[in-house]
């Protein structure tokens, strides 16, 4: 098994093999965590699954800035998300999780922030990556098409 860490990490270009940090969506994984990561020898990750195709443009750019390192990008597969979304249960979280948010001075919410909605635009990150020669790439919530892992 650890030989077949070591030869995913000389793969990847890695100088930590067991230091892989985890794209978390939502705006917590930065271009400055991200690069942090890859610059201390392992591999950053940019989690896109809320962010619009020019967001993840201007990520990627700005991690590019900040290191030479390896990195992954992570792509959401859509799954129709908004149809999944139950827009009463999630206004009830907003209300109770608003007492928090009181006690801690943020602003109150009583909606679903788009922010916080997966964007359907698969196609448009997967030309993203190939633009960008991005070589590490993760999906989330589902598999790629065949015919995307052919362009990949």
């Amino acid at each position: 098994m650890f030989n077949r860490v070591i030869q995913l990490a000389k793969t990847l270009g890695l100088k930590a093999p067991v230091l892989i940090q985890a794209p978390m969506a939502g705006g917590i994984t930065t271009p400055q965590l991200v690069a942090a990561v890859s610059n201390a020898g392992g591999l950053g990750s940019f989690a896109t699954g809320y962010l619009t195709t020019d967001a993840v443009r201007r990520g990627v750019a700005e991690i590019k800035q900040l290191t030479t390192r390896p990195f992954a990008v992570n792509v959401f597969i859509p799954n129709h998300p908004m149809s999944s979304l139950n827009i009463q249960h999630i206004t009830q979280y907003q209300l109770a999780l608003n007492q928090f948010r009181r006690d801690l001075k943020l602003p109150e919410e009583t909606h679903i922030p788009e922010t916080l909605v997966p964007k359907d635009n698969l196609s448009e990150m997967i030309d993203v990556i190939l633009q960008e020669q991005i070589k590490i790439c993760s999906f989330t919530f589902g598999n790629l098409p065949e015919a995307t892992i052919r362009r990949l």
